[in-house]
């Protein structure tokens, strides 16, 4: 949960913490919303970047004024992030077995030098 300082906050009033709750905020926002916050600047892209640390998303969200691009490029964002995740956590769970792995065969070792 980031803090209420940081949420993106839309001119219609509702508030996103995550870019999955920035999809669903622009999904339900009228035209005219939408293009208040893409005039002269485009506060989407500010948010993803500056809050959320996604560079690669706002750089292309900046490059855009269409609500649809706009929503495809976070659908796209948010595939990416669910992959990253994958990543993680398969190096978490193998950095965890090899840790297992490498303990096991240290209390072996030590198991059979006794042993012998």
């Amino acid at each position: 949960m980031i803090p209420k300082h940081k949420r993106f906050f839309s001119v219609n009033g509702h508030q996103a913490e995550t870019l999955s709750d920035l999809k669903q905020i622009i999904t339900r926002m009228s035209s005219d919303d939408f293009h208040h916050h893409t005039n002269g600047r485009n506060d989407f892209a500010n948010w993803i970047k500056n809050i959320l640390h996604m560079d690669f998303l706002a750089e292309k969200v900046q490059k855009t004024n269409s609500k649809e691009e706009v929503l495809s490029l976070i659908e796209e964002g948010l595939m990416k992030e669910k992959e990253l995740l994958t990543v993680d956590n398969f190096k978490r769970v193998l950095a965890k077995d090899f840790i297992y792995g490498l303990l096991l065969g240290i209390l072996i070792g030590l198991l059979l030098d006794l042993l012998i």
